[in-house]
C-alpha cells in the first residue's frame, strides 16, 4: 500500500499553543486537530499550519493545461487536460492526481471524523472529494 510522502502533508494533534492557522489567522490550541504542509516563508521552507476546516475549504481542482508538471505524490506526469487536486497553504499549492488523493487525504477525514464523532462523516467527505 501507497503511504503519503512524510514530507507533503501531516496530520497531527497540536503539539503547543503556539502555532497559528495560516488560513482563517485564529491560534490553533494545544491538542487541536491541524493539517501542516511544506511551504516557502520568510526566505526558507517551513511548515505552514491550518486547522483542519481550513484545510478542507482549500482543496482545489483544476485542470493540468502544459502536460508538463507532476504529481508530488507518485511522481508522475499530468497529462494535458488531466484532473488535478491541489493542497493549498500560505503560498505553497502541492497538485496529486486523483489516483494519489486517498492515501493523502484519508488521515485528513478520518482525524476530522473523529473530532466530530461520526465515523459516516470521513466516507462521505472522502467519497465527495474523490
Amino acid at each position: 500500500e501507497k503511504k503519503p510522502k512524510k514530507d507533503l502533508i501531516s496530520v497531527e494533534k497540536a503539539k503547543t499553543g503556539r502555532s497559528t492557522c495560516r488560513s482563517c489567522r485564529e491560534p490553533i490550541e494545544k491538542g487541536a486537530d491541524r493539517v501542516g504542509m511544506e511551504a516557502w516563508i520568510m526566505g526558507r521552507n517551513g511548515i505552514t499550519w491550518q486547522c483542519i476546516g481550513c484545510f478542507l475549504e482549500n482543496i482545489m481542482l483544476e485542470l493540468e493545461t502544459t502536460g508538463k508538471s507532476k504529481c508530488k505524490f507518485s511522481g508522475q506526469k499530468f497529462d494535458k487536460g488531466e484532473i488535478k487536486i491541489g493542497l493549498r497553504s500560505h503560498t505553497a499549492t502541492k497538485f496529486v492526481n486523483l489516483d494519489s488523493a486517498p492515501f493523502i487525504l484519508r488521515p485528513v477525514f478520518e482525524m476530522y471524523a473523529e473530532s466530530n464523532k461520526s465515523k459516516d462523516v470521513s466516507q462521505v467527505a472522502f467519497d465527495s472529494v474523490i
